[in-house]
């Protein structure tokens, strides 16, 4: 059953195993075998994090590409203020989506960075009703445009941040859009080094469009590495869209984009519990 915009209010305590499956890094990559099952303890039977000791800054910026106003929400982790070094930075899109576990998916990340002592400067970007128009074509250029030309550029001048590591996650319809977002710059220079898709709408019309771009996208990158990373992950409990990601790693292997590292993850849960695991699992993989 494909889904987009319809949520699933399910209990995260059913969450028992992951279930990863690696397409390898480069060129779609050569595979491997089945795929690898490895337990976690499920979020409820974990205790509660200490409070957090990082700084949380809003502030409302006006996109020059769109006219419309984003709230913006920044996590500095524990250890900002008294060092000098650059962090990575995590921008997450439908960040005042609520999904999981009665918050917004920027605070349940803020969360599941203080459990695992993952110290990065998370970005949360609202205006969820915009994402029908923002998350897809042709709207998702001028969206980009706003990420990659306004805001990251606003967030390395106001803070310590890496420009070396530079993730962008979006679930179901921000799923896929990360993925669109990955095919825009590819055009022309790379913004994101990490590309974290959970469980995108890759299907119907949304498909359609990446499709387009991406034909696109092929022509003008030639045999040009594409320095960056994609995580395609997927739920397989419950309703998700797994058939969807799962063709769509298939379709981006058979694209054989060069120097694009391609990892394909399935988790045991529904279509949003699974965004949770789905950023353990990529904090625990890429941040130190």
């Amino acid at each position: 059953m494909k889904v987009c915009t319809t949520w699933l209010a399910r209990s995260l305590a059913a969450l028992g195993i992951v279930l990863l499956a690696l397409t390898g890094c480069g060129g779609g990559g050569d595979g491997g075998g089945g795929p690898i099952v490895l337990p976690i303890l499920p979020p409820g039977g974990e205790p509660p994090p200490p409070p957090s000791t990082g700084r949380l800054e809003s502030f409302a910026l006006r996109a020059a590409s769109t006219g419309i106003t984003y709230p913006i929400e920044v996590y500095l982790p524990p250890s900002y203020r008294e060092s000098t070094r650059s962090y990575p930075t995590i921008y997450v899109l439908d960040g005042d989506a609520r999904f999981n576990l009665g918050e917004s998916r920027f605070a349940n990340f803020r969360t599941l960075l203080d459990r695992h002592k993952k110290e990065a400067i998370l970005i949360g970007i609202g205006n969820t009703d915009r994402r029908d128009t923002d998350y897809t074509l042709p709207g998702g250029h001028r969206y980009h445009d706003f990420l990659a030309g306004q805001l990251v550029p606003l967030i390395e001048e106001r803070y310590r941040a890496d420009p070396g590591m530079r993730m962008l996650t979006g679930l179901s319809l921000s799923g896929s859009y990360v993925a669109i977002a990955l095919l825009i710059e590819a055009q022309h220079e790379m913004v994101f080094s990490h590309f974290l898709s959970s469980d995108g709408a890759f299907h119907s019309d949304y498909l359609a469009q990446i499709k387009s771009l991406d034909a696109q996208t092929h022509r003008i990158v030639g045999d040009r590495p594409i320095p960056a990373t994609l995580v395609l992950a997927s739920g397989s409990g419950g309703v998700s869209n797994e058939r969807a990601v799962e063709e769509f790693n298939a379709y981006m292997r058979m694209r054989n984009y060069k120097g694009l590292g391609l990892v394909y993850l399935k988790f045991n849960a529904g279509h949003t519990p699974m965004d949770l695991p789905a950023f353990e699992n990529a904090i625990n993989r890429f941040i130190d």
